[in-house]
């Protein structure tokens, strides 16, 4: 051997994988030493990584920690929600037959009016409509005018 070794790089789809796993740690909590037990969740595809502390490890915050890890959905940009939806989608597609469409809600937005502006409103209604969003959290803060977001809110409301 001449102490050189090798390196296999690990390449992920989006949404195939993701790590997890407890570590203890301390803190000062009120002025007394507490021993933490924390949780490490991080998606082996963007490497986005999410902590989370507890005083015990159990079930329930076993539960509890994934269930925070993936709000993410509705999180700020950087924080894996492209990622999260991408592998939402594959497998809705490659596992149950399902229609799949990605877009962004600022260009719907921006469509909606389009359509509207010309005279054709309802065609994206048709287009979406078989693909039935379920919620309507993903919205977070976007930069959209009111009449367009009156306009996103009657498309979800016929869907």
């Amino acid at each position: 051997m001449n102490g050189k070794g090798t390196f296999v790089p690990l390449s992920f789809a989006p949404g195939e994988a993701f790590q997890f796993d407890w570590s203890e740690d301390w803190a000062i909590i009120d002025g007394v030493r507490t021993k933490l037990q924390v949780a490490h969740l991080k998606f082996s595809y963007s490497r986005a990584f999410f902590v989370r502390a507890y005083l015990l490890q159990t079930h329930e915050m076993l539960f509890d920690a994934h269930n925070h890890a993936f709000r993410v959905l509705v999180g700020g940009p950087g924080t894996g929600k492209t990622h999260i939806a991408t592998a939402l989608g594959v497998q809705a597609f490659e596992h149950h037959r399902k229609r799949v469409q990605f877009f962004s809600t600022v260009e719907l937005v921006n469509a909606l009016e389009q359509e509207k502006a010309q005279g054709k409103t309802g065609q994206i209604r048709r287009e979406v409509g078989p693909l039935r969003p379920r919620d309507p959290r993903w919205l977070g803060y976007l930069p959209f005018s009111a009449s367009g977001g009156a306009l996103l809110f009657h498309l979800l409301s016929k869907l």
